[in-house]
């Protein structure tokens, strides 16, 4: 009986390690086909999709100005030269759009790399106020240790965003979803008959911005009705500004294939 058993049991791991190199190989090759059939413009947080959407917006932002003052002769800047531009706004933006929902296992190196290292944190909610970037980053992981011991399940999400005229600040809303841990948690819902119970905590963030794109200080407070409102219009805008730049990328590509259809008829 002890020597059948060997026997299976060796024979199991040789299967099962003949196995893992033949899965290790398909998967790389399934990853690598996956990046290489992958169009650039689908790509997560691609930066020429941002630059070509901030510039969108710069211009957008422009042209409207332009109306109401004749004499700006400087497009997507402000009037005010201590206040950043437009375009350094909307960068700022874009990185806490890609941050805020994998805030509790995301590095937040992009963040940290545009911060400077005297950033001032006041967090009127929580009431933890300190100076400092590598306090910033202590703080972070503070918070995420605290919440991943209260509940087995936390969830955060970006409700939107808000620039405002004549401001360095970009608004960023949010809200933090965490499941009530208790012991029945672990019981099967079929006999405890309960109901999962989250806690939710929304807030939003100041982030002041130097004229050279450095954050320089964050705010977190209560959420406003004019928080509200700014982040539907942003939305709209944006939704606008989406719409734009993939039809200029569809035309381009349509040229793109005529010209080449062209070529390939001459010769």
């Amino acid at each position: 009986m002890r020597r059948s058993t060997r026997f299976l049991w060796r024979f199991l791991v040789s299967v099962h390690s003949s196995i893992l190199p033949r899965q290790r190989i398909w998967l790389d090759t399934a990853a690598w086909l996956h990046t290489s059939a992958a169009p650039p413009n689908q790509t997560l947080f691609c930066t020429r999709k941002q630059k070509s959407i901030v510039n969108d917006v710069k211009c957008g932002l422009s042209t409207a100005e332009s109306k109401g003052n004749e004499t700006s002769s400087d497009e997507g800047k402000s009037a005010d030269p201590s206040l950043p531009p437009k375009e350094l706004l909307f960068q700022i933006d874009w990185i806490f759009e890609v941050l805020v929902p994998a805030f509790m296992k995301a590095p937040i190196r992009s963040l940290l790399t545009v911060t400077n290292d005297d950033v001032v944190f006041e967090d009127r909610i929580f009431h933890y106020n300190f100076v400092g970037k590598s306090k910033l980053n202590a703080h972070v992981a503070k918070v995420r240790a605290y919440y991943r011991y209260l509940s087995p399940y936390n969830k955060v999400e970006r409700l939107g965003s808000c620039i405002y005229e004549g401001e360095d600040v970009v608004v960023v809303l949010w809200r933090l979803s965490s499941l009530r841990s208790s012991f029945l948690s672990y019981l099967p819902k079929l006999f405890t008959k309960r109901e999962d119970k989250m806690d939710v905590v929304e807030g939003a963030m100041d982030v002041h911005v130097t004229k050279d794109g450095r954050v320089y200080k964050i705010v977190n407070r209560k959420i406003t009705a004019s928080d509200l409102e700014g982040a539907k219009v942003m939305a709209e805008m944006k939704k606008e500004i989406d719409e734009e730049s993939s039809q200029k990328e569809r035309k381009k590509w349509v040229r793109e294939l005529h010209d080449m259809m062209e070529k390939e008829a001459t010769r």
